[in-house]
Formats: C-alpha cells, structure tokens, sequence
C-alpha cells in the first residue's frame, strides 16, 4: 500500500491548483459564448462583404469587355474612314 503523505504535503498540493467554483465556470462560458458570437457575426459580414466585392468585380469585368468591343467599333470606323480619305486623295 502508498504512503500517504503528510498534511503540509497535501495542502501545498492543493495550493498550487486554483479551484474554479461552478459560477466562474458558468460565467467564463457564458463569455466564450458570448465571443463565439461575435465571431460568428463578424464572419458573416465578412462573407456579405466578400460576395459583394465579388459582384463588383463580375459588374466590372462585364463593362471592361463593353469597353473593349465600342473601342474595336471605333477602332475599325477611323480605319474606314482613313482608307475612305486616302482613296479620295488618290
């Protein structure tokens, strides 16, 4: 069978563990869930931001390309009409 150890010993033991009481418990959990959340609102405004960042970016890719086929219209219209001027010149 063990020894069993002294009362000092068990009590320095015991001294050196803080024991939580079952309201601090309550209390620490209740502030866990508290900041659990806040991270999960924080998450989903973050996700709102993200999708809508991802829509602007669709909307603008959408009027670069229209940008790009008016300058190609123009484009090809001064070259007409370049070679329209030249041959009058000619």
């Amino acid at each position: 069978m063990a020894k069993i150890p002294p009362p000092d010993e068990i009590t320095a033991t015991f001294n050196r563990f803080q024991v939580l009481k079952d309201s601090e418990l309550d209390d620490f959990r209740g502030f866990l869930d508290e900041h659990k959340d806040i991270l999960q609102q924080q998450y989903r405004d973050f996700d709102s931001e993200r999708q809508a960042f991802d829509e602007m970016n669709k909307r603008m890719e959408g009027e670069k390309l229209k940008i790009s086929e008016e300058r190609e219209q123009i484009e090809q219209e001064v070259r007409r009409i370049r070679e329209l001027n030249l041959s009058l010149q000619n």
